[in-house]
């Protein structure tokens, strides 16, 4: 049975659980149905693996920001901003990073250099907040990681570590995106030590006993700045690399963490390097992908998704919404992952309504570890 209704109301979920006498309710990858989830479980007194107020503080990016700050959770400088009057005498050096305080995928998200482009970018991340509120924070200069955790009676029992590859290229409207990960991740002993005491603040913050959990994170200097935290699992090609590499099947966890069940998962060292690639097309009207299915066959990579539907409108912002899938490559180095890569992207192409092609393939180089 399939029913077409908001995940992000409420009202709308509360009434379809009690209609049809739900004994769960539950999101395991979306951080605004994550508080709905909540909110109807424990109205129904459904089980939940934390509280509702958990989720909504892991959502909304000025309530995690206090938290971190309270727990002593390393976070960068930060204001919370509702108009540009709030720009007078900004107490944070430049570049700074401007982002709605309620959204998620990377949706107006900007870098201002200077205090010319500061109100441009602030209005736009506004006009994309349902609060109608921004964060602006300092940026913090490194690498980029994202941390897959697992808690289990309140210790940590499973961390891996990807390293994200953010667009390098100056040159590119799409400067600082995310454009896919690599695993495991070239991070040393020690900042994999730091990541886990963060990990474990976190659990402490949040009041966490069981349960999937996500940090972003910049390593610099071999010292870690949490960018966000997230009570879900991984996005994308996150949930996948994590069952293949490790063996932990994160969406299993996360039911069997609603259902106050225990955990019972064999976890394996990684072996070999798995590469993700996220694929974005120009301005237009998706049509299709082509080239996947014989990659598939010889094996050159291991999974595709697409990411949109034929008909599906491209606007002219450059962000994530211009995703139009994702493969991933397991190999035994990471230069043969790069290797198969360029293959890849020279035998597929995405075409638009048109038949054109819209796939863009140059505009991201992966920034130096």
């Amino acid at each position: 049975m399939h029913i077409q209704e908001s995940a992000l109301d409420s009202t709308v979920v509360l009434r379809i659980a009690k209609e049809y006498k739900a004994e769960l309710v539950i999101s395991v990858s979306m951080d605004s149905a994550n508080i709905v989830a909540c909110e109807v479980g424990e109205k129904l007194g459904l089980p939940v693996p934390y509280s509702s107020e958990a989720a909504q503080c892991s959502t909304n990016k000025d309530l995690m920001k206090e938290i971190m700050l309270a727990y002593d959770i390393p976070t960068s400088r930060y204001v919370v901003a509702h108009n540009c009057e709030c720009l007078v005498d900004l107490p944070l050096l430049y570049p700074v990073v401007i982002k709605p305080v309620d959204r998620t995928g990377g949706i107006g998200i900007n870098i201002a250099h200077s205090s010319e482009e500061l109100p441009i970018y602030l209005n736009k991340a506004l006009q994309e907040s349902w609060m109608h509120r921004a964060l602006i924070e300092e940026f913090v200069e490194g690498n980029q990681i994202s941390v897959d955790c697992f808690v289990q009676n309140g210790r940590i029992e499973t961390l891996f570590i990807r390293d994200i590859r953010v667009n390098a290229k100056h040159d590119s409207a799409y400067h600082g995106l995310n454009f896919g990960s690599i695993s495991p991740s070239r991070v040393s002993g020690e900042v994999t030590k730091a990541v886990r005491k963060i990990a474990e603040r976190i659990v402490d913050a949040f009041q966490l006993r069981s349960t999937v959990f996500l940090i972003q994170a910049i390593v610099s200097n071999k010292t870690v700045s949490v960018i966000e935290l997230a009570l879900r699992i991984g996005g994308g090609s996150g949930a996948e690399i994590l069952k293949s590499a490790i063996g932990f099947d994160p969406i299993d966890a996360m039911v069997d963490s609603f259902l106050h069940l225990p955990v019972k998962q064999k976890v394996r060292e990684s072996e070999g390097c798995f590469l993700s690639r996220v694929l974005y097309a120009r301005e237009g009207v998706f049509k299709c992908i082509e080239g996947c299915s014989e990659l598939l066959e010889r094996g050159v990579i291991d999974s595709f998704h697409a990411a949109k539907t034929e008909g599906a409108l491209i606007g002219s912002e450059e962000n994530t919404r211009h995703r139009v899938g994702y493969f991933i490559i397991k190999a035994d180095t990471l230069k043969q992952a790069l290797e198969k890569e360029q293959h890849v992207l020279s035998r597929i192409e995405a075409y638009d309504d048109m038949n054109e092609p819209m796939l863009l393939r140059d505009v991201f180089i992966d920034k130096a570890w």
